[in-house]
């Protein structure tokens, strides 16, 4: 695998992963102690110092950052004054009102970001059998400052051979299309239900599969199998997912040929599984919350940071022949957008798109959990592009999942309510997020699902 040999070369031929990422766990703890005020008292409170680290196992000794520490400490995490800092994200997620996290980047920070960017890429090409230089790359991302997605991805690409090409967000689906019909990439990368929506508005007018693109890249968004399967039929291409967080700087971990989870940069992250209740650590096999640590940040370092993404963590030589690159599981899910319901029982957004995502004419959907008469209801609003879909169906393919059916049938839950809109009816939130907005207490309760593209 091209990402696991572009890792080995830097961290030096003959050298573990393992030992390569204890030596820098070390740096870490003691960078950061030493030049964070907020890690210094940290450190202190909870009794711990950075010497205490003489294996990987003992970093489950030391505190955790929480997202609610990037809201109200985010500067005194800092380890370079503000003026290095060359880029400060500030993200609200999740529906969270209030202070918004920040993370600062400096310009060292931002270019081990592009480098990774570009070598994924590039690994994601010759997994898909695109090989030498030259290869072209649509990417539709935000774009606009100077260092936004778009333009250090564009950079990454250009340092491993290929050449980018820059879309736009405020294109339209066949816009869009006209623009990978002139400019022939042999990739198209962008968010995988903006994606989708073009192949679901641009498939009546024009055949997309013979459009010449090889491989679909996505981001952003669980992927569904029947998005993944009606995606290579129309496109007749190959269909690689991409998993990140901008904590990570949006470089995280990508698919290979096997598409049976993300390799990730290990290079730069070290990643943890802990009970999403205890904060122990978890077995790799069972879903656990990843904990991150950053092993190469200059700016802002962050130091098993719980990143409320649930998944399982693979070892193990993987079928693409990698060796030893961990592999995060395929469905990551947000812990925050799994929501309860009956005795017990829980739903997230993964398994309503594994469903509703099977029938051919959905484009996308809205979702709300609320009480009525002290029994629960799914009431949806699902866009489809016409065609046979109908609400009749949806709510058939949403009663089939197993959770929600022993719920109806203990009556504990009332039959989905589903309303059909037409193309562009879709009323989007305010953050353009597909949720499952639990509505019993008049908050969301599933944020960052999706987006509707």
């Amino acid at each position: 695998m091209f990402l696991e040999k572009w890792i080995q070369e830097r961290i030096g031929a003959g050298r573990s992963i393992e030992d390569y990422q204890l030596h820098k766990l070390r740096e870490t703890l003691d960078y950061a102690q030493r030049e964070s005020p907020f890690y210094r008292d940290l450190f202190r409170t909870n009794g711990v110092d950075s010497g205490d680290l003489r294996s990987i196992e003992d970093l489950a000794a030391f505190p955790f950052t929480t997202p609610e520490h990037l809201r109200a400490d985010a500067h005194r995490l800092l380890c370079i004054s503000l003026s290095g800092v060359k880029r400060t994200f500030t993200l609200q997620t999740g529906g969270t009102t209030g202070t918004p996290k920040k993370v600062f980047f400096s310009q060292g920070d931002l270019d081990r970001i592009t480098d990774y960017m570009g070598a994924a890429m590039k690994s994601v090409a010759v997994s898909g059998g695109i090989t030498g230089n030259g290869f072209k790359v649509y990417t539709i991302l935000p774009n606009g400052k100077p260092e936004s997605q778009q333009k250090m991805l564009a950079r990454g690409v250009g340092k491993v051979g290929g050449m980018p090409i820059a879309g736009s967000l405020a294109l339209t689906s066949e816009e869009q299309a006209t623009h990978v019909a002139t400019s022939r990439p042999h990739i198209l990368f962008g968010p995988t239900l903006r994606v989708y929506r073009i192949t679901q508005e641009a498939k009546h007018s024009r055949d997309l599969g013979g459009l010449g693109i090889g491989i679909l890249f996505v981001t952003s968004a669980y992927l569904p199998p029947a998005m993944r399967s009606r995606l290579e039929e129309l496109w007749r291409a190959q269909v690689f997912a991409h998993w990140g967080m901008t904590e990570m700087g949006w470089a995280g971990g990508i698919e290979c040929e096997a598409h049976s989870g993300f390799h990730f940069n290990e290079m730069d992250f070290f990643l943890e599984l802990v009970d999403p209740e205890t904060g122990r650590p978890s077995s790799g096999h069972e879903e656990g919350e990843l904990v991150l640590t950053t092993l190469n940040r200059e700016a802002m370092p962050l130091i098993r940071y719980r990143t409320g993404d649930l998944a399982t963590l693979t070892t193990g030589d993987c079928a693409c022949g990698a060796r030893s690159l961990r592999r995060i599981g395929r469905v990551i899910k947000k812990r925050d957008s799994v929501v309860e319901i009956g005795e017990g029982d829980r739903i997230d957004p993964a398994m309503l798109d594994d469903v509703i995502y099977r029938l051919p004419d959905v484009t996308s959907y809205q979702s709300v959990l609320v009480r009525e008469q002290g029994k629960e209801r799914l009431l949806l609003e699902v866009e489809l592009g016409g065609g046979s879909g109908n609400a009749a169906d949806i709510v058939e393919a949403i009663a089939g999942i197993p959770v929600i059916r022993r719920n109806l049938d203990t009556g504990r839950m009332v039959e989905p309510e589903v309303t059909v809109v037409g193309r562009g009816e879709l009323r989007r939130p305010g953050r353009a997020k597909r949720l499952i907005e639990d509505a019993r207490s008049g908050e969301a309760a599933a944020p960052r699902a999706s987006s509707p593209g």
